[in-house]
């Protein structure tokens, strides 16, 4: 009954991480286009509509290019200066389309942005606050 108990347990937790899985469907590259820039004409001030379509051009040519970078699998190492150069190409696209007072808004949302994830990226490892665990030495 015990082994039955434990069986059962694991096909249902193996079935609700399937049905949480079949949530979060991949979005389509339209989708991620729509999302990027939703969130910077949401954020920077006046977007014209000629401005917008801009912008959909601009991140379309990015997401595209981030998607040829994560196909290649390439190592950390290389990964890192590639999604950079990306980065700069898209800020540079970007400046061309936002006036000066728009672009600052823009880089402002970066800012947040990279915050943001630097403080998801810090908050399960230590912190400087934290005590930093005893290094063990030999004879212990």
């Amino acid at each position: 009954m015990k082994l039955f108990s434990v069986i059962f347990g694991i096909v249902l937790s193996l079935s609700s991480l399937n049905v949480s899985a079949q949530k979060f469907k991949k979005q389509t590259l339209e989708q991620r286009v729509e999302k990027y820039t939703k969130e910077i004409t949401d954020y920077v001030s006046n977007v014209t509509d000629s401005q917008k379509t801009a912008l959909l051009a601009v991140n379309k040519e990015v997401t595209l290019k981030f998607d040829s970078l994560r196909k290649l699998e390439l190592e950390p190492m290389d990964y890192k200066p590639a999604a950079r150069a990306v980065f700069l190409y898209r800020d540079a696209a970007i400046k061309k389309v936002l006036n000066e007072q728009q672009y600052d808004e823009y880089l402002m949302l970066q800012a947040e942005k990279k915050e943001a994830a630097m403080k998801r990226r810090n908050a399960g490892g230590l912190d400087s606050n934290r005590k930093k665990p005893m290094p063990i030495t030999e004879g212990q």
